[in-house]
């Protein structure tokens, strides 16, 4: 962007040489990482058309900028220092308890606990926005159901994962690719499909569940024993 703007610049001409200087000045203020290194040309014009002679005299002149693209390595580098440091407080403030590392470590795990759940909760697909709710007491209740329901969610995905990488197991991503890190809105998103038939006859009902597959009987097995009872249970 810079260099065609330049380019731009340059094809230009001015009145007096502190036009063109104005003009540069002006177009490198517009930069944010880059400065103008520039020199102002003057340019004869000549009554006569064609080539002038040696004796011919201009009768007047105008001004050019001819110049170069430069990075503002001051700038740069104030970006490049804010951008990579940022402030984490705490209040255990004994080291040998909590070092940076250890501090460092548990800020990058709230991405894939707390605040990816939250996430969740802002899908568009979890409709939280269509509830309405007009008293207080309803609202810290749904917040509470919500924050159960986070917990559990999060509980139920770490023992998948643990128990993948126990058993060095995979199950397919979105993508089709083995994984062992799933989440669970991707297992839920693999049970589709998987109904419960009830057929009754006279006072007897039998319950089946329909539509099993073998990903999906794996991932039974591994959420344990109570969860396979629900799916399959003893006969």
């Amino acid at each position: 962007v810079a260099e065609t703007a330049l380019k731009r610049l340059q094809n230009k001409s001015y009145d007096t040489d502190t036009d063109a200087s104005t003009a540069a000045t002006e177009l490198s203020k517009s930069w944010q990482y880059h400065k103008l290194r520039f020199s102002i040309i003057s340019v004869p014009h000549y009554t006569t058309s064609g080539r002038p002679k040696k004796t011919d005299k201009p009768t007047h002149f105008r001004y050019r900028v001819e110049g170069e693209v430069i990075d503002d390595i001051e700038t740069i580098e104030k970006l490049r220092r804010s951008k990579g440091r940022f402030v984490l407080a705490t209040n255990e403030l004994d080291t040998t308890l909590l070092d940076d590392a250890t501090l460092l470590e548990a800020y990058k795990a709230q991405n894939v606990s707390v605040e990816r759940g939250f996430r969740f909760l802002k899908d568009p697909l979890f409709f939280a926005s269509s509830l309405y709710l007009k008293k207080p007491q309803r609202i810290m209740a749904l917040l509470m159901v919500m924050a159960l329901s986070l917990l559990v969610y999060a509980l139920a995905e770490r023992w998948v994962r643990q128990e993948l990488k126990e058993q060095e197991q995979t199950i397919p991503n979105q993508v089709g690719k083995p994984t062992q890190n799933p989440t669970l809105r991707r297992i839920f998103q693999m049970f589709e499909g998987v109904d419960v038939l009830l057929i009754k006859q006279n006072e007897h009902i039998q319950r089946t569940i329909v539509n099993l597959k073998e990903i999906q009987i794996k991932i039974i097995n591994i959420l344990g024993r109570e969860v396979k009872n629900i799916y399959i249970p003893d006969p």
